[in-house]
């Protein structure tokens, strides 16, 4: 899969203040995370219940949860660690002299 350059800075992405948001690639909507300057990149939608991953919030031990029932994903391999059943996409994210990229 390809890889897609998607900002030159983390502080060029436009976060919102859970340090989530909502970006495009290559026409598919993914969600990008914050957190200790690492860029980490998974699918928009939660695989339990379709709710949007960017209001949901991270962690303290770095794991993107859902804002409905909040199950919690790792945003390393997207298993759930509330549920077994259930497992979140996620997207490798690169850091590259010139920017920021994912691959779709």
């Amino acid at each position: 899969m390809p890889f897609y350059k998607i900002a030159e800075t983390l502080y060029s992405i436009d976060f919102q203040e859970n340090d989530l948001c909502s970006f495009i690639v290559n026409d598919k909507e993914i969600v990008l995370a914050k957190k200790d300057n690492q860029l980490f990149a998974c699918a928009a939608i939660c695989p339990h219940a379709s709710f949007p991953m960017k209001d949901g919030y991270i962690s303290s031990k770095g794991f993107i949860v859902c804002p409905k029932h909040d199950y919690q994903f790792s945003l390393l391999h997207g298993r759930c660690m509330n549920v077994e059943d259930y497992k979140l996409k996620i997207y490798k994210t690169e850091k590259r002299d010139d920017g920021w990229y994912v691959e779709i």
